[in-house]
C-alpha cells in the first residue's frame, strides 16, 4: 500500500465514511483488486474497475465546493487506464467510474493534494499533482501542476527535479491568508 485516503460516497447521506487504499497490489482481503481498493467498514471491496498499473497517491477533491456534487477519489501513479478508459497517470472517480483530467501526464505521478488558491473565496479547491513528469494536458509544468476545472496549469516554472508527496498548510488557521502548498 502506497496511499491511503478516506472518501463519503454520498456526502452528508447516511453512507459512512470509506478508507480508500491504493498501492501494488492486486487483491485486498480475499477480494480481486486492481490497485486500488476500498474498505466499506465490514469488508474490502474493489474500487470500481481499477487501474492497469500501481498507484502511487491518493486524495479527494469537490469539484464544486459546497454545491450538489460529491467529494472524488483522485489517484496518481504509473497507471495509463482506469476501469478501461485512457487516463495517462493521473484520474478522477465521480463515484461511477474513473475519469481522465484531461490528457494526464506525460510519466509517473508521486504526490497529490488538493489547494485552495483563494481561500474562503470564490474559487473551488484544485487538484495538484508532483511526480516525474514535465508534461500536463500538453502543457509544460516541470514536475509539478495544478488542475483549474479544464485544464492543466503550472506554478511558474515548475521544479527542477522530481516533486514526490504533497500536503497543504494554513498558516493562520481562519485567518485572511490562503493555503500554502
Amino acid at each position: 500500500v502506497d496511499a491511503l485516503t478516506t472518501w463519503d460516497p454520498d456526502g452528508s447521506g447516511p453512507q459512512a465514511a470509506q478508507l480508500v487504499a491504493a498501492g501494488r497490489f492486486t487483491t485486498a482481503g480475499d477480494v480481486p483488486a486492481s490497485y486500488i481498493a476500498r474498505w466499506d467498514g465490514s469488508s474490502w471491496q474493489p474500487f470500481w474497475a481499477g487501474m492497469n498499473s500501481d498507484v502511487i497517491a491518493l486524495t479527494t477533491w469537490d469539484p464544486d465546493g459546497g454545491g450538489p456534487q460529491q467529494a472524488q477519489v483522485v489517484a496518481g501513479g504509473y497507471f495509463t487506464t482506469a476501469g478501461g478508459a485512457t487516463v495517462n497517470r493521473i484520474a478522477h472517480s465521480d463515484g461511477v467510474g474513473w475519469q481522465p483530467f484531461g490528457t494526464g501526464m506525460d510519466f509517473i505521478v508521486f504526490g497529490l493534494t488538493t489547494w485552495d488558491p483563494d481561500g474562503a473565496g470564490p474559487q473551488t479547491a484544485q487538484p495538484v499533482a508532483g511526480g516525474f513528469f514535465t508534461f500536463a494536458g500538453g502543457v509544460r509544468v516541470n514536475f509539478v501542476a495544478r488542475w483549474n476545472g479544464s485544464n492543466w496549469q503550472s506554478f511558474g516554472a515548475g521544479m527542477n527535479s522530481l516533486v514526490g508527496p504533497l500536503t497543504n498548510w494554513d498558516s493562520d488557521g481562519e485567518g485572511p491568508q490562503t493555503m500554502k502548498l
